[in-house]
C-alpha cells in the first residue's frame, strides 16, 4: 500500500505537474476515515462484535479493482495527456479513497498484534518497502508502471491470507482494555494527540522539493536509506535486544528534525537540507503514530477502523490543513502584507518553532502516566485498575496516620497516580492554585519534599 501511493504520487511529478496530487489525496484520505469511522461505530451500536471489524472481502476486491484502474489511469495521463484538472478530480480522489480503506483494514490487524509484533511488522515492512521506492526511482517508466499494477493485487492476496489466520473471538486477540470506550479515555489522550497533530500541521507550512514539481533523486533516495537505518536500529534495540520504546524520547527525533527544517527554511538556505529533513519528518511521524494507534486499538474496546478512522484521519486533515495554510499565508497576499516571500516565511517558522517548543514542555511530560502508558507492554505491562486500587488503599492508609483532610486525600491520590496539578483541577473541579495549597499540606505532613518522595513513601 504504501509503495504503491509512493509510485503514484511520483509519477505525476516526473511528468511536470506542479504540486503533485499528494495534498488533495490527504484530503479525500481524511474524509474517507472519517466515514469509515462512521460506518463502524454504527455497526457495534446496532448489535456487531465491538472489538473487531468484520471481513469485507467484496469491498476489498473493489478496492483492489479500483487501485489499478488508478494505476492504468495514471499511465495513460502520461501517454495521452489527459488534462491535469480531469485526472485529478477523479483519479486523485479514488486513490485516497483506495488508502483509507486500505490501511483501515489493515491497521484492524495490527490492533490485534501488540506492540511488540506491531514493532516487527511494521518495520520490517520498510525494511522492504524503502529499497522498492529506490527502486522506482531509477526503473524506466515502463517496469515501474508494471510493478505498480500487481502492488494492489499483492495487497488483497496478503490481506485475504491475514484474514485467514486471525482469531475469531475478540478476547483472544486484545490485551487487557485499559482505554475503553468512555470520556476519561478522550481525557487521558488529548494531550498526546495536540502534540501529534500540532507537529502534523506545523509540519506542512515547510515547502519541500515536491512542492516544485520534481523532487530530487538524491534526497528521495537519501531519506528511504534513514528509514532503513532507523528501522534497522528499532528493529535490533526492540526485537534484538528485548528493550523499550520512550514515546516521548522519539518525538523528541521528530523534533529535532522538524525544528532544524523550520529554522532553516526561515534562514532561506539549504533547501536540499530542508526537504531530507521533511521527508525524514514525514516517514518518522507514519511510523510513530501508526505503531501508537496500535498499541492503543489493541488495549481498547473499540473497533479498531473506528479509532483508527479518527486517529489517522486527523493525522491526515491536519497535513492537509498544514499544506492549505502555507498556500494561503506564503501566497502573493501574503508578500503584500509583509513585503516579501522571505518576510512571511521567516515569520511562520519562528512561530512554528516557538508553537512547537510550548507544545513539547507541557503535551509530552515523562512523568505524565498518561504518555507512560504507550508503549508500556513493552517494558513489562501498563497499571492495572488493581494496582490503582493498592495504591489508593495505601494512601489511605497514610492518610489516616498523618491526619490529612479528605480533600487533601484526594489530591494525595492522583499525584501518587503521578498526575499533573491541572489534571488534578480539573478532575476536582478546584483551581490549579487549589490543588497547589493542598499538595504543600500533604507534602509537609508526609515529611517530603518532591513528587519522587511522595511516590516512595507509598512503598515503605
Amino acid at each position: 500500500m504504501h509503495v504503491w501511493i509512493y509510485w503514484f504520487n511520483l509519477t505525476p511529478l516526473r511528468s511536470g505537474m506542479s504540486a503533485g496530487p499528494w495534498l488533495d489525496i490527504y484530503g479525500v484520505m481524511a474524509v474517507a476515515l472519517a466515514l469509515a469511522c462512521v460506518r463502524s461505530l454504527h455497526r457495534s451500536e446496532n448489535g456487531g462484535d465491538a472489538g473487531h471489524d468484520g471481513r469485507d472481502t467484496h469491498l476489498d476486491l473493489a478496492m483492489t479493482v479500483l487501485m489499478c484502474s488508478c494505476t492504468a489511469s495514471v499511465v495513460a495521463q502520461g501517454m495521452v495527456g489527459i488534462p491535469q484538472a480531469a485526472w485529478s478530480a477523479a483519479n486523485v480522489t479514488a486513490a485516497g479513497i483506495c488508502m483509507g480503506w486500505g490501511y483501515a483494514r489493515w491497521f484492524s490487524h495490527y490492533a490485534d498484534l501488540g506492540i511488540r509484533l506491531s514493532v516487527l511488522c511494521l518495520f520490517l515492512s520498510y525494511l522492504i518497502g524503502s529499497p522498492l521506492k529506490i527502486a522506482l526511482d531509477v526503473l524506466p517508466a515502463i517496469v515501474g508502471s508494471l510493478f505498480a499494477l500487481a502492488l494492489p493485487v499483492i495487497s488483497l492476496l496478503c490481506l485475504r491470507r491475514a484474514d485467514a489466520g486471525r482469531p475469531h473471538a475478540p478476547e483472544g486477540a486484545r490485551g487487557q482494555i485499559i482505554y475503553p470506550n468512555s470520556r476519561e479515555t478522550l481525557s487521558s489522550l488529548a494531550r498526546v494527540a495536540t502534540c501529534v497533530f500540532t507537529f502534523c500541521l506545523l509540519r506542512g507550512i515547510v515547502p519541500t522539493d515536491n512542492d516544485f514539481g520534481a523532487g530530487s533523486a538524491l534526497v528521495s533516495m537519501a531519506s528511504h536509506a534513514i528509514e532503513v537505518a532507523f528501522s534497522v536500529v528499532v528493529l535490533v534495540w526492540v526485537i534484538g535486544m528485548g528493550r523499550s520504546l520512550d514515546f516521548p524520547q522519539l518525538w523528541r527525533f521528530v523534533f529535532l528534525f522538524l525544528s532544524t527544517a523550520l529554522a532553516l527554511s526561515a534562514l532561506g538556505v539549504a533547501e536540499e537540507a530542508v526537504s531530507l529533513c521533511m521527508h525524514v519528518v514525514a516517514s518518522l511521524i507514519v511510523m510513530l503514530l501508526w505503531l501508537a494507534l496500535a498499541d492503543i486499538a489493541h488495549h481498547s474496546d473499540v473497533r479498531p477502523t473506528a479509532l483508527f478512522g479518527f486517529g489517522w484521519g486527523a493525522y491526515a486533515l491536519t497535513t492537509y490543513l498544514g499544506r492549505v495554510a502555507r498556500a494561503t499565508v506564503l501566497s502573493d497576499a501574503g508578500e503584500r502584507i509583509l513585503f516579501g516571500q522571505a518576510s512571511i516565511t521567516a515569520v511562520t517558522c519562528v512561530a512554528s518553532l516557538w508553537a512547537l517548543g510550548i507544545v513539547m514542555v507541557f503535551c509530552l511530560e515523562t512523568r505524565d502516566p498518561d504518555v507512560q502508558r504507550i508503549f508500556a507492554d513493552l517494558r513489562g505491562g501498563v497499571t492495572t485498575p488493581e494496582e490503582f486500587a493498592s495504591i489508593d488503599s495505601r494512601c489511605e492508609q497514610i492518610a489516616a496516620s498523618c491526619g490529612l483532610t479528605q480533600r487533601e486525600l484526594d489530591v494525595f491520590r492522583l499525584l501518587a497516580r503521578g498526575r499533573s496539578k491541572n489534571f488534578i483541577a480539573e478532575e476536582l473541579s478546584i483551581s490549579e492554585n487549589t490543588v497547589r495549597g493542598h499538595a504543600r499540606n500533604v507534602y509537609a505532613k508526609l515529611g517530603v519534599h518532591t513528587r519522587d518522595e511522595l511516590q516512595n513513601k507509598l512503598e515503605v
